[in-house]
């Protein structure tokens, strides 16, 4: 087998908003996961929560920190192209309340 991209089989896509890492000596652990909303299908009304976990990856510590950087070097490219990129719901909440408007 040669080593062109036409060899190259692509692994499954899924979109993941979660996640958990674990470290340990020899590697560190990534858990990639989804969150979905259930809804009562009589009434439309949420009714909660659940995590659906896709993917868990393990890597050498210096695996790791060449994707901290890589995803660093990534979010400076993003953040060049499109803005800032908000860290969680709070730091959302004190832009709105300050008047700032969010980029979509």
């Amino acid at each position: 087998m040669n080593n062109d991209s036409s060899d190259v089989v692509s692994p499954p896509n899924f979109s993941a908003n979660n996640f958990i890492m674990v470290t340990g000596s020899r590697e560190l652990g990534l858990i990639l996961g989804q969150s979905r909303h259930i809804f009562d299908s009589k009434t439309g009304n949420h009714v909660g929560q659940i995590k659906d976990w896709h993917a868990s990856y393990s890597i050498s510590p210096v695996t790791a920190k060449q994707l901290l950087k890589a995803l660093d070097d990534a979010i400076k490219n993003y953040e060049d192209n499109f803005g800032a990129i908000q860290e969680d719901k709070l730091e959302r909440k004190k832009s709105q309340e300050s008047g700032e408007t969010e980029a979509v």
